[in-house]
């Protein structure tokens, strides 16, 4: 087995170190990725991430992993599918319309539709 990356061995230690999930939320133990290597969600510079991301889409918790990324400001990895900069952009999306009422595109599976209260 490869070395783990510095960012895959902070988020395993953070996953496992948390309560029964409390930090993360009971979610995280239905999450497909647990029962993989935890290095092909943190890969390396360059990489797409496509092996990743192809677990991601078959995964139940898919909108609560990415909803964790994005409001923890998760900077490595591949979380709810999307890489750091995809949920940079989400965020970015996400915030925009948020006071509009618009529906908020994201990839297969994964969509937010905000109501202006």
């Amino acid at each position: 087995m490869r070395k783990q990356t510095p960012a895959a061995a902070r988020a395993v230690a953070r996953v496992m170190s948390a309560p029964s999930g409390a930090v993360l939320g009971m979610w995280t133990r239905r999450a497909l990725c647990a029962q993989e290597d935890p290095e092909v969600f943190f890969p390396p510079k360059g990489d797409t991430g496509i092996q990743a991301k192809q677990i991601c889409a078959q995964c139940p918790v898919q909108s609560e992993c990415l909803d964790y990324a994005i409001a923890a400001d998760e900077r490595h990895g591949i979380w709810g599918g999307l890489n750091r900069a995809e949920r940079l952009r989400a965020r970015h999306s996400k915030e925009a319309t948020r006071s509009r009422g618009r529906e908020v595109r994201l990839p297969p599976r994964i969509s937010y539709i905000y109501m202006s209260t």
